[in-house]
């Protein structure tokens, strides 16, 4: 700010003189003045045309006020404004650039909350498959051990008939021996009466003899054959009750190798649910985290754009007219010291 001012009959009171100039001096100052910021040093050049000074030696001078009139031209609002304006541009870019930081930290706010709710929809939807599994191959596992001891079962009691049919193959072994022992015993007899009797005797009495010879001995020889065919029946009979058990023993094997490989299956996948889900509440974690940071992020950007959008209010503004005047009436006394000096 340049301006050029007029003083008009100035008193200077110094330590040991007062100095006053007369009417006819020709008192001319200009001077250049700017405000502190990118403004140079204030400037004073004058002529003093001085005809006569009255000296009073080292009396105590009078106080006489340091009064003048200050007419200034100047463009003082002018760079007032520029000034606010520049400012307000620095604090327009600043706000500016402290939003875009918010924004930007929502904006990456927003895209992990989208990455940890996939990852939690995921491990969720990997600890319901792995849980379904897991249900299943115990249930698997279960009718397998229920097939074992079902099987199990059977062959116990096809293990107590064959203990049976075994009591019935030495029965009818037992009484086939018999029956051919009796055979044996009456062929013995017959012939020993045979020979005892030699005279012969009439034939009618011949006859009826040789009649029950021959109904001994074919009485005797079905005995035999029933014996017989009772001892095939109990040892076809053991036969197909062995060859069953054999059959079950394998089928047991067989079920119980299943159940056992179902068994470990169901047990690894409890373990695989027990891993998933502490992967999932580790997700569901993660998410809950990344939605607290966007809503921090949302509450902070909206508040700092609700400070931007609300207008200046009367206080403040008398505020600053306050701080400007003040400002001024320093700049006019740091004038006056300047001119004392």
């Amino acid at each position: 700010m340049e301006s050029a001012c007029s003083i008009q009959r100035p008193s200077f009171c110094l330590s040991n003189r007062l100095i006053r100039c007369p009417k006819g001096i020709n008192n001319r100052f200009h001077f250049g003045n700017r405000s502190r910021r990118n403004v140079s040093p204030l400037t004073f050049s004058g002529r003093f045309y001085l005809h006569s000074l009255k000296s009073y030696g080292r009396q105590q001078p009078k106080r006489i006020p340091f009064r003048f009139r200050i007419t200034c031209q100047a463009n003082d609002d002018s760079l007032g404004n520029a000034e606010t304006n520049d400012q307000g541009e620095e604090n327009d870019e600043s706000e500016s650039d402290s939003l875009e930081e918010l924004r930007e930290l929502l904006h990456k706010a927003i895209k992990d909350l989208e990455v940890a709710r996939l990852n939690s929809t995921m491990f969720e939807e990997k600890a319901q498959r792995i849980s379904e599994t897991a249900i299943a191959l115990k249930d698997q596992a279960a009718s397998a051990w229920h097939d074992v001891n079902k099987t199990l079962d059977v062959m116990r009691v096809t293990v107590d008939e064959e203990s049976v049919a075994k009591e019935a193959v030495q029965k009818a072994t037992m009484a086939l021996s018999l029956a051919e022992a009796r055979l044996r015993v009456v062929l013995e007899s017959l012939e020993e009466a045979a020979g005892s009797n030699g005279v012969p005797e009439a034939s009618e009495k011949t006859d009826s003899v040789e009649e029950d010879r021959e109904e001994v001995i074919l009485a005797a020889k079905d005995d035999i054959k029933e014996c017989q065919f009772n001892l095939a029946s109990c040892e076809a009979q053991l036969s197909g009750l062995q060859s069953k058990k054999d059959e079950l023993q394998k089928e047991v094997d067989k079920l119980n190798a299943f159940a056992e490989t179902i068994q470990i299956s169901a047990l690894k996948a409890e373990e695989d649910v027990a891993n998933i889900m502490k992967l999932a509440e580790q997700a569901v974690a993660l998410e809950l985290e990344a939605t607290q940071r966007v809503n921090d992020a949302e509450i902070a950007l909206q508040r700092a754009e609700k400070s931007l959008s609300i207008p200046q209010t009367p206080e403040e503004t008398q505020g600053q007219l306050s701080d400007d005047e003040t400002t001024l009436e320093v700049k006019e006394s740091v004038y006056g010291i300047y001119l004392l000096g």
